[in-house]
């Protein structure tokens, strides 16, 4: 039996030892190596035992033995590159998740910018439309209205307003408001606003400081809200001047748009300024063609046209109307006197006192040289005549003060009306050229009406 074991004494060892081994591998990875090294001590002292006991092989025994001792450093061998490659393992799944976070963050960043440059093009594209409909027209109330429609649907703000600045020869300005209010509703036509201090002011700063456009938020400026008597719940308020070589021509003012909104609203107000531009000089060259440049009132043809029109109205809705030629008495004699120029002060002066004593919806031409014709809508013959009498008077009782000349002049009338004195226009003409004619026959400075009888008991 003893010979049987030694026989087998190089292979058993080696199984023991296996066998053995999982124990300090168990506490190695437990308890770290000292636990392992102890471990492995005591189970060498009772094997190098057993291999004394039945006499195994010395040279197997130091095998065995310096296995076991050598089993400790491969332990520690294997623990530093376990643990090495666990802190390599470790750094790569850290990268990775870096990795995956930038991409996360970069994906995010183009999904933002994706969104921020669709939504440009939308509202590029929404001005765009805003701009086509608006150069589809010359007319003022349609660019308005498109205006109106566009602020509604894309803007949140309280109030926009525009003013239209009429410059009279250096005289005091003529400005017109119109508003667009934040309600939801829609007005087909624009809405006049009264022209309050606040636009006074900006006319003032943009005329004589600056063409820029103003930004006011408040509460940052609410000093210069004061100066512009801004109300000073206002959180925002912007201005922009509407010019035309150099000449204010109108101002855009909006309130309490939200800041982001801001930029988008100049640029719709430097495009909305272009077609006011547009319309201004349409209407200018449509003027010139219209009107007197002398006198500033309709020329002849023109004013013809209106009268027919007029007239067609008169028939549509059966309403009155008057018609009434005003000639200048002894205008040639002062022609002939003072000159030319001294005549054409007094022809323009005249025509400004007759537009300032009539309506808005009357028509006043320039008939011929010294020569004046009106329509009065809707207005009976009694009624114009009191309209003749009034600037008769002030005509009368003026001081016409032309360069180094003051002189007094005055004025005869005919008056005719419609229905009463007949349907056309050329017979309305000529009934009110004969109330002129007897007005002048019966020592000028007067207004007669046309009377069927006129003339006939002189």
């Amino acid at each position: 039996m003893v010979m049987s074991l030694a026989s087998l004494s190089y292979g058993w060892p080696a199984l023991i030892f296996a066998q053995f081994l999982i124990i300090p591998c168990f506490l190695a990875a437990r308890t770290g190596l000292r636990g392992a090294v102890l471990c492995i001590c005591l189970m060498a002292a009772v094997l190098a035992a057993i291999f004394m006991f039945f006499g195994i092989n010395p040279v197997a025994c130091a095998l065995t033995l310096l296995t076991l001792a050598s089993t400790p450093f491969s332990v520690k061998l294997l623990d530093e590159q376990f643990h090495c490659r666990k802190s390599m393992v470790e750094k790569e799944l850290k990268d990775i998740k870096m990795d995956y976070a930038n991409i996360q963050d970069n994906m995010q960043a183009v999904d933002v910018y994706n969104a921020t440059m669709e939504q440009r093009l939308n509202e590029t594209m929404s001005l765009y439309e805003m701009t086509k409909g608006m150069s589809s027209s010359l007319v003022f109330a349609e660019i308005f209205k498109t205006l109106n429609n566009f602020m509604k649907e894309k803007f949140i703000f309280r109030k926009v307003k525009l003013i239209l600045v009429d410059h009279k020869d250096g005289a005091t300005p003529i400005m017109k408001g119109y508003q667009i209010t934040g309600q939801q509703s829609i007005e087909d036509l624009p809405v006049q606003a009264e022209i309050e201090e606040t636009e006074l002011k900006l006319l003032a700063y943009f005329t004589k400081e600056s063409k820029e456009p103003l930004l006011l938020t408040a509460p940052e400026h609410d000093a210069r809200m004061k100066d512009f008597s801004l109300q000073l719940y206002l959180r925002t308020f912007m201005a922009i001047p509407l010019l035309i070589e150099n000449k204010i021509v109108g101002i855009l003012a909006g309130e309490d748009f939200p800041a982001e909104s801001l930029e988008k609203f100049v640029i719709l107000a430097e495009e909305f300024a272009l077609e006011i531009k547009k319309v201004l000089l349409y209407e200018t060259v449509q003027s010139m063609a219209i009107m007197d440049g002398l006198t500033n009132i309709y020329v002849r043809r023109h004013f013809l046209e209106r009268f027919d029109e007029e007239l067609k109205r008169a028939r549509g809705h059966g309403l009155e109307l008057t018609f009434m030629i005003v000639d200048v008495d002894n205008f040639k004699s002062y022609n002939d006197t003072y000159g030319h120029l001294v005549g054409d002060a007094v022809l323009k002066e005249i025509s400004s006192i007759i537009k300032s004593n009539i309506r808005e919806i009357d028509l006043v031409g320039r008939y011929g040289g010294e020569e004046f014709a009106l329509i009065l809508s809707e207005t009976s013959k009694e009624t114009a005549y009191q309209v003749g009498e009034r600037i008769r008077q002030i005509i009368e009782n003026n001081k016409f003060k032309a360069y180094d000349e003051v002189l007094k002049l005055t004025i005869s009338i005919g008056i005719s009306g419609y229905p009463a004195d007949g349907d056309a226009r050329d017979s309305l003409i000529d009934k009110a050229d004969m109330a002129l004619y007897e007005a002048k026959r019966k020592g000028k400075n007067s207004a007669i009406i046309y009377t069927p009888d006129l003339g006939m008991f002189d």
